[in-house]
């Protein structure tokens, strides 16, 4: 239901953002039956923490909460697959939100601007390949539209199974991970917060 409603809001921004903030774990999943994916369900909600369980971190969840300061997402979309394999050659872009580039990570909207996680899907033996859905955020004010500015990002320590799941907190958005460990067994997470670009 709500990849029906992202392809219609692709480049749209949702104005519809509730009263109340949403607050909650989504399913889990893995790469059986298909690797489907697991998503944060409104237009205006990012990861703020993720879960691991099983064998080398097989199952993987988010936890969703609503984006602050009236903000939604523009152009949602799918990274591709990856896992902890490197092969130890980064690359640097001459301008971007996130300026390096690596095998075993994805950062949201890299090359051109701010992005959040808004979803995870995996394949292979205990869900070694992962892929990012990942939104825009912005904030329409007076039919002028504004992308949101990511400030204080900071890559979290690593997390498994062992570990179980984390809660980075309000306004601590998940806007990229990277995989270490065999089968990405181990996680960690660029986390960062969302500035009101519209006060």
């Amino acid at each position: 239901m709500k990849k029906l409603a992202s392809s219609l809001a692709l480049g749209i921004l949702c104005f519809g953002i509730p009263a109340h903030a949403a607050l909650y774990w989504t399913p889990w999943v893995s790469e059986e039956g298909g690797g489907p994916p697991t998503f944060c369900t409104a237009l205006n909600e990012g990861a703020v923490g993720s879960g691991c369980r099983g064998n080398y971190c097989d199952d993987v969840r988010l936890f969703c909460e609503t984006l602050p300061f009236a903000i939604g997402f523009q152009n949602y979309y799918w990274t591709g697959f990856f896992s902890e394999e490197d092969s130890g050659i980064g690359r640097l872009f001459s301008s971007g939100w996130y300026r390096y580039d690596g095998d075993n990570y994805e950062v949201c909207h890299g090359t051109w601007s701010a992005g959040i996680v808004t979803g995870i899907r995996c394949r292979g033996n205990n869900c070694d390949d992962i892929s990012l859905e990942c939104a825009r955020p912005v904030k329409t004010k007076y039919g002028v539209t504004y992308s949101a500015t990511l400030t204080n990002c900071a890559w979290s320590g690593w997390y498994s199974e062992e570990q179980g799941s984390v809660d980075f907190g309000w306004n601590r958005y998940i806007t990229g991970v990277q995989c270490g460990g065999s089968n990405c067994d181990n996680k960690r997470y660029l986390v960062c917060s969302l500035v009101d670009p519209a006060p």
